[in-house]
């Protein structure tokens, strides 16, 4: 596959997703990949865009403690 077929080829298959949040998260890794980034996407490694994933999937499942808790808890445990 020529260099040309392999450009056509990603923009077809990027033609062809309709979630906005895919379109924009395989935006993002292309731009990593590439390394660049413009204002509203700056550059973060896989690593680092997994754990957010996971922290915001955790929030969205309501599987937080509130600051207030946490605060409370240590200030208890060690008498600030």
């Amino acid at each position: 596959m020529s260099s040309a077929e392999i450009k056509m080829d990603i923009i077809r298959l990027i033609d062809q997703v309709e979630d906005n949040d895919k379109l924009k998260m395989a935006y993002r890794k292309l731009l990593n990949f590439l390394g660049t980034s413009d204002s509203q996407h700056p550059i973060i490694n896989e690593q680092l865009e997994e754990s957010l994933n996971i922290s915001l999937k955790q929030m969205e499942d309501g599987k937080v403690i509130p600051h207030e808790e946490v605060m409370a808890k240590y200030r208890t445990k060690y008498g600030r």
